[in-house]
């Protein structure tokens, strides 16, 4: 063979190698690229229900966070009415022995101590002695020793088993639940 049909069949050699070279490029760079977009998509695919999770995840921390508020400030208004509906009692009490009626409630609450226990003792404070002595049953005994701020009376029977406490503060006390509705209307306008 000649030295020129030796260097065609080289170059025919050479050639259809870089063609051959070329075409794997060719599918190396698609097939690249196809991974990339494989692989972009599914990143894509993720970052979106990634994001997703986080908007309902923030969603609700955020809801939380309003309901919690809300909560918060509901309690505030209720304790600001408990508040208030306290100061009522409060005054109620302390203005009670100012009230005209309050002389009308110790003779009841002596007629109810004589209709129970026939005979015992009135405990009051000092400043009610001088009232009470005139409405004092014949067999009862009258004696000081409660707070000056405890309106009213407690009396003992004669034996000293029963005990009724007839203190202002004490009948608010047991009709507090009762009278915290009508308080409640009166200086809020609703239910409590």
């Amino acid at each position: 063979m000649d030295q020129k049909a030796l260097e065609n069949i080289i170059r025919r050699i050479e050639h259809d190698a870089n063609t051959k070279i070329e075409e794997y490029k060719k599918m190396a760079e698609e097939r690249r690229k196809k991974i990339l977009e494989k692989a972009r998509e599914e990143l894509d695919k993720e970052i979106r229900e990634f994001s997703t999770k986080k908007e309902r995840e923030i969603r609700n921390m955020v809801n939380y966070i309003v309901s919690q508020a809300k909560i918060g400030g509901k309690r505030k208004i209720l304790e600001e009415r408990e508040r208030g509906i306290e100061a009522v009692f409060f005054e109620a009490e302390k203005r009670a022995d100012s009230d005209p009626r309050y002389r009308t409630y110790l003779e009841k609450s002596l007629k109810k101590a004589k209709e129970s226990f026939g005979r015992g003792t009135v405990f009051c404070r000092e400043r009610d002695i001088e009232a009470l002595k005139s409405m004092l049953p014949p067999d009862f005994s009258l004696k000081s020793g409660l707070e000056e701020t405890d309106a009213g009376i407690i009396a003992h029977s004669a034996d000293g088993t029963r005990i009724f406490d007839l203190r202002i503060s004490r009948r608010l006390e047991d009709m507090k639940d009762e009278l915290r509705k009508d308080v409640s209307q009166m200086l809020y306008g609703g239910s409590f």
